[in-house]
Order: C-alpha cells, then sequence, then structure tokens
C-alpha cells in the first residue's frame, strides 16, 4: 500500500511579513501520534467520525494544528493550551491574545494564526457539480456575473473559500458571510494546483 500524502499550510500572521510554511506528512504518520499529541476531548471528537477517510483527515488537521501552534509557542504539542469544549480552536491563557484557524478539505491542512482575528479555508476544485446555482443562491448578482465563464469552477473556489475565511476572522454564521459581497479587485493569496 502506498503511504498518502497530506500537505500542510502553516501561515503565521503574527509579524509584518505573514511567513508562511507548506510541508508534506504522511498521512497515517501523523494520525498514529493522535493518542499522544491531542487531548481526550480532541480525540474523541476527531475519532468518533464514522467515515474513515473523513476520521482520518481530521485527525491529521487537530494533530498539525497542535504541531504548528506548538512550534510557534515554544511548547510540547500536548501541552498547546486550547480552549474545549470549543467548535473553533482558541488558546487559554497565557496565549489567549493569539487567534486560529483550521480548515482542510481532501489532502490537505491549512492553519492560520495572528495577534487579530484571523479566517483560513482551503478546498478542492471540482467538489460541486453545480457551482454556478450555488452561486445564483447565496452569492451578490455582481459575483454571479463574473462566475459566467468559470466552467472549471476557479473563481467560485476563490469566491467560496473567501467567504468562508471571512466566516471565521468575523465570528459570523456561513450565511451572513455568504450575503456579504467580496471586494472585485479581491487576488489569490495562495494557489496549489
Amino acid at each position: 500500500m502506498t503511504a498518502q500524502t497530506l500537505l500542510s499550510v502553516v501561515v503565521d500572521v503574527r509579524e509584518t511579513v505573514p511567513r508562511v510554511r507548506v510541508s508534506p506528512h504522511d498521512l497515517e504518520a501523523v494520525c498514529a501520534r493522535a493518542e499522544e499529541v491531542l487531548s481526550a476531548y480532541e480525540f474523541a471528537r476527531c475519532t468518533r467520525m464514522v467515515q474513515a477517510p473523513a476520521r482520518m483527515l481530521r485527525t491529521a488537521a487537530h494533530v498539525l494544528k497542535r504541531d504548528a501552534l506548538a512550534a510557534a509557542l515554544g511548547l510540547p504539542p500536548r501541552d498547546v493550551p486550547l480552549v474545549e469544549p470549543s467548535d473553533r480552536p482558541a488558546l487559554a491563557a497565557p496565549h489567549a491574545a493569539l487567534r486560529v484557524s483550521l480548515s482542510h478539505t481532501h489532502g490537505a491542512v491549512a492553519i492560520a494564526f495572528a495577534l487579530t482575528p484571523v479566517g483560513v479555508d482551503i478546498e478542492t476544485l471540482g467538489r460541486s457539480n453545480d457551482t454556478a446555482a450555488i452561486a445564483r443562491r447565496y452569492f451578490a448578482p455582481g459575483e454571479v456575473d463574473a462566475m459566467r465563464d468559470d466552467p472549471e469552477g476557479v473563481r467560485f473556489a476563490r469566491l467560496w473559500t473567501a467567504k468562508e475565511a471571512l466566516k471565521k476572522a468575523a465570528d459570523i454564521n456561513l450565511f451572513e458571510a455568504l450575503a456579504r459581497p467580496m471586494p472585485h479587485d479581491m487576488r489569490e493569496t495562495f494557489e496549489a494546483r
């Protein structure tokens, strides 16, 4: 059996110039560390997922989140003081000022942290066959018009991930984020193919 590679993108925005680290990982090797790295709460939340691929991806995302925060804080991964229970990553004192955002999709994990609100989202292109219908339902009319010549769904994915990241950074619900028009001059920061 071939090892499945998982790509992690860690964005550290604590300084004026963000630092980005992209690393490949062996998915099974990362998951094998879960019991030693994750809290009992995190481990239980990850392992209760029924489908194995989703369970492994979520588990790996939380292990890599702890690894990234541990490196930034100078702590062992198990000692990163995460607030629990919580639907979104949050640090306890004395590191509560550091904001964290986590996203994962097939084959990739994104982690961002900053001293101001931060949001990150990562998606796999081609996950939805009907991006036009989704855009018509949730996006502003100008955003829908901009997607007319987007057969591969690239513009849709950029806009969707920007809105998901906004949701996380602004701590609003997804429907509120989807309803907010994004700037027309929005540029992608990172793109991987």
